[in-house]
């Protein structure tokens, strides 16, 4: 019997600590949605900064691909041409994301201005699908700069042949 109170004490200890961690996180987040709901400005602030970061993360991105041309260009190699032309699309494909992404992050600061937390939420949701698409180009550039035998090949085509024994063609 004294086991089974030593248990019951340390069930009911652990219940109370339990009920006890649940309260204080409930109350934490109420408290945090009552500032989330008093500060709608803040929260724009927030959003339009963490777009802010995201242009710039993409503007690296860019650079690093803009280097990575000029080499092409200045090596006189044998793929050199094609390594440029690969280059040249990838860069094309993240300036383009940058630059709209430039002007959503502008968006994002104007609404963060006004004090708009849901539009600058919908500015910087945009801003995070651009940057997953200069992600996607600054990684075909990273292909182009594997060489080659690892990019994929152009203009593949395959040839099926079906042993007649196996598929018997019939008329």
């Amino acid at each position: 019997m004294p086991s089974f109170a030593r248990i019951a004490v340390v069930f009911g200890t652990f219940a109370a600590i339990t009920s006890l961690a649940t309260l204080v996180s409930f109350v934490v987040l109420v408290a945090n949605e009552r500032v989330a709901r008093a500060e709608p400005a803040q929260d724009a602030r927030a959003a339009a900064a963490q777009a802010e970061s995201l242009v710039m993360a993409m503007d690296a991105s860019s650079e690093h691909l803009r280097h990575l041309l000029w080499k092409a260009r200045t090596q006189r190699q044998l793929n050199a041409s094609r390594a440029v032309g690969c280059f040249d699309e990838a860069l094309s494909r993240v300036d383009v994301a940058l630059r709209v992404a430039r002007e959503e992050a502008r968006g994002a600061r104007d609404a963060a201005r006004e004090g708009d937390a849901e539009l600058a939420r919908g500015h910087l949701a945009r801003v995070v699908r651009l940057r997953e698409m200069a992600r996607a180009g600054a990684a075909g550039g990273q292909m182009c700069a594997a060489g080659p035998e690892l990019q994929p090949f152009e203009g593949t085509s395959v040839r099926l042949i079906v042993d007649p024994r196996i598929a018997p063609v019939s008329p």
